[in-house]
């Protein structure tokens, strides 16, 4: 299956945008590496029935899924700050390590009918 990644990006204090197809493992690091980029904003991961809002900051990754079968943050490491300065916006401890947010990617590409098994999910 292949998505549709937008991420609003600011380059050069020129705000604007970048639409990426993620169809491979090659397109998750990809973007995960774009938004460990500077001027990178959230990314939204759009598919049929869902959407998932990923976003890196403070060396974690963040997520928040909206489906059908929840409408939920994730849950990571409770010193994880709070993000505020997203379009999404994230609670504090909502934040996962690298590792786990891109197998989370990977697991929504091949199946977005639920939030990704990789990460543990709270009520937004």
């Amino acid at each position: 299956m292949t998505l549709n990644a937008s991420i609003a990006i600011v380059d050069g204090g020129v705000p604007g945008g970048k639409s990426l197809p993620i169809a491979s493992p090659e397109d998750i690091t990809g973007l995960v590496d774009l938004l460990r980029g500077p001027g990178s904003f959230t990314a939204t991961i759009e598919a049929d029935n869902a959407v998932l809002d990923a976003h890196i900051e403070h060396g974690f990754g963040y997520l928040l899924y909206s489906g059908d079968e929840a409408f939920a943050y994730s849950q990571g490491d409770p010193d994880s700050p709070a993000v505020i300065e997203s379009e999404v916006g994230f609670p504090q401890g909502a934040g996962v390590p690298l590792e786990t947010f891109a197998a989370a990617l990977a697991e929504f590409l091949a199946d977005s009918d639920t939030p990704p098994p990789s990460v543990a999910w709270q009520d937004a």
